[in-house]
């Protein structure tokens, strides 16, 4: 007795796909739907007089299995381009700041050269230089 009519010219070969897929535990696809077959021996007076296979409709859930796997995808993507952007951004923030930090540490080992304005003012700048290479270090560290 076949409950799928459709099946009648190919049940050899799909008895033989969904034997395959129990074993494997692994869906089968029929006619463009999935399903997640199982097999039940039948047995009278503990005989084996045959099977039967229970086709269970599972073609919604793979497909959104499918998309949320897609998704995943596409955020794992969106997440690699964004440390990319922030490594080279923080590159391209640091390296200019380290030197204007460094070039003002040389000026103020000069202070023999210096009045009291240009020393305050050079200060400023190496603090305000510094605070900012630490703003991009806790943005990099939160990211």
């Amino acid at each position: 007795m076949m409950i799928f009519p459709e099946l009648k010219n190919h049940s050899s070969s799909i008895i033989e796909e969904l034997k395959i897929s129990v074993e494997k535990k692994e869906p089968v696809e029929i006619f463009g739907r999935i399903y997640s077959p199982q097999v039940k021996t039948l047995y009278q007076n503990d005989d084996v007089t045959g099977e039967v296979y229970v086709l269970v409709d599972d073609t919604e859930h793979y497909l959104y299995m499918k998309e949320l796997e897609e998704q995943k995808n596409i955020a794992e993507a969106a997440n690699a381009s964004k440390s990319a952007f922030l490594s080279v951004v923080s590159h391209e923030i640091r390296t200019p700041m380290n030197a204007v930090v460094g070039m003002t540490d040389l000026l103020l080992q000069d202070k023999g050269s210096l009045d009291s304005k240009q020393e305050k003012y050079l200060t400023n700048i190496r603090n305000s230089g510094e605070a900012l290479v630490m703003i991009v270090n806790d943005i990099l560290d939160q990211s």
